[in-house]
């Protein structure tokens, strides 16, 4: 044994023959406990490792899956449903009608929950469905759904069309998987339990939503030798737009493991200011603001002078109003005059495009940080706006996308359907979409662009 520095070696008492026996066991002993400590290390590391990914093609492009510090982790999976061709063909008729006439695939629904990155760097756990077409080399399509409410019980997956239709979106997600798209559709983050409150119109964590669904995808066992992890599409219809475009714009820093192909919005709300100050020029989105303001307030910890911008019926009882409505109750509740919602000096302040903190507190700054429209990135981008649209207005999208091409290194265009409203867009603009995308994953050429 080796002298220690500075202080006389200890001799043993114990007799030779005792001493050596001592010896030769603590070497076994240290021996023993070596395996176990290195048995229970791999243990260990086979249950905190993420799982491998599913092997890709080598003929097409793939990224190699790495979730950093357990973001995109599936949890659990809650149920697996199998769909014929014909069934797949009637959920997706719900919406698209005679749009969609051949039964093309079968498909895999899968509902499962993932983690994400939440306020503060926390993991939080989100619910999200699958749809695999029984295919191979499947793009995938991470949906992020419209508004369907701040409560636990609006939860996009919780609809019932037959029931309650916030948008049918079982019917949307059936209608690309039909045509061979791998598509995913989360419920958002949550805050808080209880209550749960959605981080509504909170750009980045709708953005991160989106990102996590696309690498939890890609671990399901149910999707293994189906996807094409080499074309990503992020997709969004009304809130669902601003959450893909936020996922654009948080890509490179966020998700490096994940490139974007192209992003879409149908009727996408690209400024949330805006939005709100449309309801001055003839927008039904009355009940925008209180959802804004009861998700900000909870997202970013602050209060807001609420005596300057509801009228007092609206009050004291906010937090349980906003929290009891989905998007089908919504307009019936909060109804459609801005002026039986809001102060006059509120309501003036909207329509001069600047909300001072001096009266409303933070509210201004705060939806201002959360605009869209300022990616610079090389991705590809489609607005899909129906020019009878009274919920997201047209001008709203005539403004981004100068944003757009002011900012993205990208194609992006701007398609207007004449005939369409807020709620049509999705089905009218279908056709265009898959030629869109089928541009872009065939490599048939450069996307149009509305920036000249």
């Amino acid at each position: 044994m080796a002298k220690t520095k500075g202080r006389k070696r200890k001799t043993s008492s114990a007799p030779p023959r005792t001493y050596l026996k001592r010896l030769v066991l603590g070497v076994l002993l240290l021996a023993l406990l070596g395996l176990a400590s290195q048995e229970a290390y791999s243990s260990w590391k086979v249950q905190h490792t993420p799982p491998a990914p599913a092997p890709k093609p080598a003929a097409h492009h793939t990224t190699a899956f790495k979730p950093p510090d357990g973001e995109g982790m599936v949890t659990s999976v809650e149920q697996v449903t199998q769909y014929s061709p014909t069934q797949v063909l009637a959920l997706a008729k719900q919406n698209y009608g005679t749009e969609i006439t051949v039964p093309t695939y079968a498909v895999t629904q899968v509902l499962f929950t993932y983690t994400s990155l939440g306020p503060d760097n926390r993991l939080v756990t989100v619910t999200a469905r699958a749809y695999l077409p029984q295919t191979t080399h499947a793009p995938i399509l991470a949906m992020a759904p419209g508004t369907t409410g701040l409560g636990n019980q609006c939860a996009a997956s919780l609809e019932q069309p037959a029931v309650r239709n916030w948008a049918n979106y079982e019917s949307h997600m059936m209608a690309y998987a039909n045509q061979g798209y791998a598509g995913v559709i989360t419920n958002y983050q949550v805050l808080g339990n209880p209550p749960s409150i959605q981080p509504y119109m909170v750009g980045v964590l709708e953005g991160r939503a989106v990102l996590d669904s696309v690498r939890a995808l890609e671990q399901l066992p149910q999707a293994k030798g189906i996807l094409d992890t080499g074309h990503i599409f992020a997709a969004g219809y009304s809130q669902g737009g601003h959450a893909a475009y936020w996922a654009d714009t948080i890509n490179a820093s966020y998700a490096p493991d994940i490139h974007l192909s192209g992003i879409i919005g149908w009727g996408p709300v690209m400024d949330v200011t805006e939005s709100l100050a449309d309801i001055t020029r003839g927008s039904t989105l009355d009940w925008f603001g209180p959802d804004v303001m009861v998700s900000y307030a909870a997202y970013y910890g602050t209060s807001y002078p609420v005596n300057n911008i509801l009228l007092p019926k609206w009050q004291a009882s906010l937090g349980t109003d906003v929290l009891s409505h989905c998007i089908d109750s919504d307009i019936a509740f909060w109804g459609t005059k801005p002026e039986n919602v809001y102060t006059p000096q509120f309501i003036a302040a909207l329509k001069t495009g600047s909300l001072p903190a001096a009266q409303f507190g933070d509210l201004g700054a705060q939806m201002a940080a959360n605009q869209t429209g300022n990616e610079h990135t090389t991705t590809p981008k489609l607005i899909n706006q129906g020019q009878l649209d009274n919920v997201v207005l047209p001008a709203q999208q005539e403004a981004a996308i100068k944003r757009v091409c002011a900012n993205s290194i990208g194609p992006a265009q701007l398609k207007l359907y004449p005939k369409s409203t807020h709620y049509t867009v999705m089905h009218d603009s279908f056709r265009d979409t898959l030629a869109w995308m089928s541009q872009i994953t065939h490599h048939t050429g450069t996307p149009p662009t509305s920036c000249s």
